[in-house]
């Protein structure tokens, strides 16, 4: 098994970045240095206020890690903001080929509760000043949303990524698990929306989600990018504008982050030869890693990132070890809780965000697996790992 690892990645170049962005993702994985993926480019709110700088200098450092890749494609592994919502200030003027993101998987009374969620906090985001629609669109040539079992070839590489979740449809003891979850925060949803007297602008943005989070698409790629993901404008204006939202908007906006977990997606990029080198988690739940690793299996993979900033794991991720975890757990979520245990059981080495700026990974072709090693270099805002 050892050769077998060593003699798939040869030829094949990967550079992972991730950044501290204080409550939230920013990931860029460059391939071969001819395309790059960016997994997730987003922060909360708060932080907008708290750590401006912070976000700013990994925003230009991802400018950087991206300026070798003459191709980039944009993945979102979770329709929450705090996953996107810098995606076009790192993209700033270049277009992404295609952008990537989860579909809403049956049943139809999920579906719609999770596009009404989903609708409601963007145009409440929007109303407040704190967001603007449509920058991220305006920066994307298509968009393709995701179900399990599809897999995406990146141009020119003998590389892929398979989407293990989530499925086109719930099994039944999953699906009334979220539906539990779910029904409380959509009847307070909808009460907000009314009092607040915006249901023709959430119905509206309703109708646009739907055409684009339920359809399953097959051999070709939409030709509209999709439209109504609120971002960040100017971030200045971000860090004034983001005291607009009323204490019960951003209740309702946090418990709606929460319920939409169960539908983020889980991908994991495979070389030439099918060996597994990244595994890339979303904010999924205990209940939904647990039912994965029924109908996947684990194995080794030289990159994961844990899911919902490490707070969460399940008997999915205990069937994998990793070279490396990337945690994006920091302080501010510490009210949530800890980096879960596990992350520690099963990888060589954790990051965690909180002690570092940023985090690189540079997997080199390799002769034999048994030659692996690798080092650590640690400096004031970064720590980087290199595997000749």
């Amino acid at each position: 098994m050892g050769t077998r690892f060593g003699v798939a990645i040869m030829r094949v170049d990967v550079n992972i970045c991730c950044w501290n962005v204080g409550w939230g993702e920013a990931t860029v994985i460059g391939f071969n240095f001819i395309q790059a993926h960016v997994v997730d480019f987003g922060t909360n709110i708060t932080l907008m206020r708290r750590d401006k700088e912070l976000i700013c200098r990994a925003i230009e450092k991802a400018h950087y890690a991206l300026k070798r890749y003459p191709h980039m494609s944009v993945v979102l592994t979770h329709l929450h903001y705090d996953h996107y919502s810098l995606m076009p200030h790192v993209l700033d003027n270049r277009q992404a080929d295609v952008m990537y993101y989860p579909g809403i998987p049956e049943p139809h009374d999920l579906q719609r509760m999770v596009l009404y969620m989903l609708s409601s906090e963007a145009v409440i985001l929007k109303r407040s000043g704190v967001m603007v629609f449509d920058d991220l669109a305006k920066k994307v040539k298509q968009s393709r949303p995701l179900f399990k079992g599809m897999k995406v070839k990146l141009t020119g590489e003998c590389i892929y990524f398979e989407v293990l979740w989530p499925p086109l449809k719930l099994p039944p003891n999953l699906a009334n698990k979220v539906r539990s979850k779910l029904k409380p925060v959509y009847e307070k949803a909808k009460k907000l929306v009314e009092k607040e007297g915006i249901e023709r602008e959430v119905r509206e943005l309703y109708e646009v989600y739907q055409k684009n989070f339920t359809k399953y698409v097959e051999g070709e790629l939409p030709s509209e990018a999709l439209y109504g993901l609120p971002t960040f404008t100017n971030l200045r204006a971000s860090v004034e504008a983001s005291a607009k939202l009323t204490k019960e908007e951003a209740k309702v906006l946090s418990e709606i982050h929460d319920a939409v977990n169960d539908f983020s997606l889980i991908v994991k990029y495979y070389n030439w030869e099918h060996a597994p080198l990244v595994l890339i988690l979303g904010d999924n739940s205990q209940s939904t890693l647990d039912y994965l690793a029924c109908i996947e299996p684990g194995g080794f993979v030289f990159f994961m990132r844990g899911a919902h900033h490490g707070l969460e794991s399940g008997n999915f991720i205990r069937r994998h070890k990793a070279l490396v975890t990337w945690l994006s757990w920091t302080s501010h979520l510490a009210k949530y809780g800890l980096p879960h245990l596990d992350y520690m059981y099963v990888s060589h080495s954790v990051m965690i965000a909180e002690n570092s700026k940023s985090l690189s990974v540079y997997l080199r072709p390799l002769a034999l697996w048994r030659r692996l090693h690798y080092c650590f270099k640690v400096n004031n805002d970064s720590i980087s790992i290199y595997i000749p």
